[in-house]
């Protein structure tokens, strides 16, 4: 939809993938660690209880509002849901596709429904999208050396 071309959630993904690689094994206070434990998915963090953990999931968080060029004359807001919620949201998809699927074949109300879920593939062309990204993923640690190196 309205979505920008070049935008991609790659870096919150690599940004959680790198933090179970490498964080978990150190003993040192991580800043990107401490980030994604305490802001981003709660799950992560051991050192509080399931209980809090579960508080945590459901804090109120915003989204990142910004706009874009609509045409000439005018712009349109746009906005990304918070990533702890992106978190909620497919941990909940994950939890509950049958009961989704099962129940929206069942409904006479709905013209599109999930009919099943969907598999995950990526397609290894030069298309549109691919001219406007670059070859790199910004993460964390890239963005950290680069403000605290001088």
């Amino acid at each position: 939809g309205d979505c920008p071309i070049i935008f991609s959630n790659d870096g919150l993904y690599i940004n959680l993938t790198e933090h179970d690689r490498v964080c978990n094994d150190s003993l040192s206070f991580n800043p990107v660690s401490s980030f994604l434990k305490k802001i981003v998915n709660p799950n992560l963090d051991t050192s509080i209880s399931v209980e809090k953990q579960a508080q945590a999931k459901k804090k109120q968080s915003s989204p990142f509002g910004y706009c874009i060029v609509k045409d000439a004359f005018s712009q349109r807001h746009l906005s990304l849901i918070h990533p702890r919620s992106q978190i909620n949201y497919s941990e909940f998809y994950k939890n509950y596709s049958s009961v989704i699927t099962l129940n929206t074949l069942k409904s006479n109300f709905s013209i599109r429904y999930p009919r099943k879920v969907a598999n995950s593939f990526f397609l290894y062309e030069n298309n549109a999208s691919e001219k406007y990204k670059g070859e790199d993923i910004e993460t964390t640690k890239d963005e950290l050396m680069r403000k605290y190196s001088s």
